[in-house]
């Protein structure tokens, strides 16, 4: 899958994952990043296919806890999965 493709998908599992929640305050912030996020042009540079298959079994790895209705499990995962984007995002811009 291109870089694009991944965006978009990546964006709208976690907008999902965010209206499921029924969070109001994590909803305006999912959406209200999305649309930036889609028009980054250095997104590239913070998604190798390494990135983007690690994405994919955490994602993988959250809706099993979701769907066994395992709460903290899924709140454990998805906070792992986002501070590991977060340290990627934060090399990144460190190295640049």
């Amino acid at each position: 899958m291109n870089v694009g493709g991944h965006v978009r998908i990546n964006l709208e599992w976690h907008l999902a994952i965010a209206r499921a929640s029924q969070n109001e305050p994590l909803m305006a912030l999912i959406e209200a990043i999305t649309t930036p996020i889609r028009e980054a042009m250095d997104y590239q540079d913070v998604t190798t296919p390494e990135i983007r298959a690690s994405a994919i079994k955490a994602h993988t790895s959250i809706m099993r806890a979701i769907e066994e209705q395992e709460g903290e499990a899924a709140f454990n995962r998805m906070s792992r999965h986002v501070t590991a984007y977060r340290d990627i995002t934060a090399q990144k811009i460190k190295d640049f």
